[in-house]
């Protein structure tokens, strides 16, 4: 409620709205934890999902040519890629519009291979159960996802050789 506040008194401060941002990513994380744990969260989850998602959009609208506003909503878009259908074209957009803002920023590039990762293990889940020729499909698709997270994690290496981060995601490409 604090950075909420502090938003609505100073619109201006990008500040606000990421921490603002993080601490809901954060409680959302928590939720779907306690899903996990069986416990029936959806109606709170919905709840925090949508105002998070308004705040996401007033940020990217209020400071349009500000990566970390893009970031923020793939960040909340990858969180639905293993339960949503089709969250990954929104992830996948809103990090390719945060690499476009700042191209040299290898985090951006990490957290969409990352991203890039967690489709392509969706993919592969929803193939055990299908017949030959649906499950031959998305393993196709799977494997051209792969191959997508692999040039994206490989542009962060470029951009920063030391990034452990980036390695640790690219080894899983292999």
């Amino acid at each position: 409620a604090h950075y909420a506040d502090a938003i609505a008194r100073m619109p201006a401060q990008k500040e606000s709205y990421y921490a603002f941002l993080s601490l809901r990513l954060e409680e959302l994380h928590t939720l779907i934890r306690r899903a996990s744990a069986g416990e029936n969260v959806q109606e709170e989850f919905r709840r925090v999902f949508e105002e998070t998602l308004r705040y996401a959009e007033q940020a990217r609208t209020r400071f349009i040519h500000d990566a970390q506003a893009w970031r923020a909503q793939g960040a909340l878009y990858e969180l639905l890629i293993p339960f949503i259908d089709r969250a990954e074209e929104q992830t996948f957009t809103s990090y390719d519009r945060a690499i476009a803002r700042d191209p040299q920023n290898p985090a951006l590039f990490v957290e969409k291979g990352r991203a890039q990762l967690l489709f392509f293990n969706r993919l592969l889940f929803l193939s055990r159960d299908k017949q030959a020729d649906e499950r031959a499909a998305l393993e196709q698709r799977a494997g051209a996802v792969l191959a997508d997270a692999h040039e994206t994690l490989s542009r962060a290496t470029t951009l920063k050789p030391d990034f452990a981060a980036a390695h640790f995601l690219l080894a899983q490409t292999a």
